[in-house]
């Protein structure tokens, strides 16, 4: 067995229940495995490809399933923060995700592994989608109308889920976590990376942001609410022709999943879209009101007759907020400890595109966020 095989010390015995179950054979008994790491495991987290064969009855037959192993961090184990390490897990293990509204529903899970004293790991099915990578525009409204059927059912039909960690105030935690680096922002605009992303008119509107935060998170706090997966982009949803000829959305990773306002799930939508070079700079505004009238489509279909206004708010205060705020946060470290070639290395890794056009594409993103900004703070006057 390979190295990385060895050093994951996967159990045969759970090895097994997990094929059984993607097989649907409680005879069925493991041959052989490979596992091909599809992820570096930053984060906390690895994901794998594990592959192989089984036989069953007098056949040998071929299966597939991915690994998603989280280490815990202590600096997120509280159960209301944004990125609480065993949130997805126990997603899993509660049972919620098999009951998920019609239109999206999330990866099978086949085993809920613990791995004591500090590890969890997810066997998930493996998913296939041909556009992965690079959804057609086209895509960008279905999803919207697919997200704003689910968020519309837990404002219409379904209880919202009362496990306590699906309870905090997501973005609000995101935004605390990232409040030194944020705070420290105005002391390294003469740093030329930093300079590049956020030029001085931008950094001022990202400083704006920062002062207005609590009355966007307060705005927030008080639109309707509903159950929110709150990463939702090209690269963590899958559109998979079901039994119908219909395309099934599959969602994975679940780990900022929770309460949320209407109108915030759409964020990511976007905003994964342009980090991944998935969406270009001219398309952003198109894209934008297209998937937005896809998610109101959506609330509609399921028979919510709320203040459309309301979902505008929802959009663009948690947009400026998440991309005008918690973005930069998350950014500003990176390019701050880390000499150039280090960056243009994980550019090149990560988007296939130099540092340069990453450093562009952060500015693009970041004066969109800050133009959802302006939008929010006019809403804020005319919402009920």
């Amino acid at each position: 067995m390979a190295d990385i095989q060895r050093s994951l010390a996967i159990d045969p015995i759970n090895l097994t229940r997990v094929v059984r179950g993607i097989l649907g054979c409680d005879t069925a008994t493991v041959v052989d495995w490979e596992t091909t790491p599809l992820t570096d495991g930053m984060g906390g987290f690895g994901v794998y490809q594990v592959n192989g064969h089984a036989r069953m009855f007098e056949n040998v037959v071929p299966w597939t399933v991915v690994l998603k192993t989280t280490e815990r961090q202590p600096a997120h184990d509280d159960p209301c923060g944004w990125n609480y390490w065993k949130r997805e897990a126990l997603l899993y293990s509660s049972g919620i995700l098999d009951d998920l509204p019609p239109g999206l529903r999330a990866a099978r899970c086949f085993l809920v592994e613990d791995r004591p004293p500090d590890s969890i790991w997810l066997w998930l099915e493996m998913l296939m989608d041909a556009d992965a990578k690079h959804w057609p525009r086209a895509r960008y409204q279905v999803v919207g109308e697919r997200l704003g059927r689910f968020n519309g059912a837990y404002l219409t039909e379904r209880v919202l889920p009362i496990e306590p960690w699906l309870q905090g105030s997501w973005l609000r935690s995101c935004i605390d976590w990232h409040s030194l680096h944020l705070a420290s922002f105005p002391d390294h605009l003469g740093h030329p990376l930093v300079r590049r992303a956020w030029p001085m008119e931008i950094a001022a509107g990202v400083l704006q942001v920062w002062e207005e935060r609590e009355t966007l998170l307060d705005a927030l706090d008080q639109l309707p609410q509903t159950f929110c997966h709150r990463d939702i982009f090209v690269r963590n949803l899958f559109l998979v022709a079901d039994r119908d000829k219909e395309d099934e959305a599959t969602a994975i990773d679940w780990a900022f999943a929770g309460r949320g306002a209407v109108g915030e799930e759409a964020v990511t939508l976007l905003a994964g879209g342009l980090s991944f070079f998935d969406v270009t700079s001219g398309e952003t505004s198109v894209v934008d009101r297209e998937l937005f009238a896809g998610y109101l489509a959506g609330l509609a279909a399921c028979g919510w007759t709320g203040d459309p206004r309301q979902v505008r708010l929802g959009h663009t205060a948690a947009f400026a907020l998440r991309c005008g705020l918690a973005w930069v946060g998350t950014t500003l470290p990176v390019l701050l400890q880390n000499d150039e070639e280090t960056l243009e290395a994980a550019c090149q890794k990560l988007h296939r595109r130099s540092l340069a056009e990453s450093l562009d594409r952060a500015r693009e993103i970041t004066s969109f966020a800050l133009q959802r900004g302006d939008e929010a703070r006019q809403l804020l006057h005319v919402v009920p």
